[in-house]
């Protein structure tokens, strides 16, 4: 199967507190199945829970867009077998 970037708005704990419901992200995981994505996601620093499941994207080698707040982005090079 191929990887493919799906995309979920998700809260993030306060890191200091780590009280719940701190920040809301959008966040793209690189996996073969939304279940498989889901798993990565709860391994994130500070993961609280998803709020919504935005979008899947097909993944080739490319740069990829890492959304904050649906307006800031970094850019991430995309190298092959690096998102397990």
């Amino acid at each position: 199967m191929n990887k493919k970037s799906f995309n979920f708005e998700a809260y993030f704990c306060n890191p200091v507190t780590l009280e719940g419901g701190w920040d809301i992200k959008m966040i793209s995981v690189f996996a073969e199945t939304k279940i498989q994505a889901k798993e990565i996601l709860k391994k994130v620093p500070y993961f609280d829970c998803i709020i919504l499941f935005n979008y899947e994207v097909p993944m080739n080698d490319a740069d990829v867009k890492v959304y904050e707040n649906g307006t800031n982005y970094r850019i991430l090079e995309y190298i092959n077998g690096y998102f397990q």
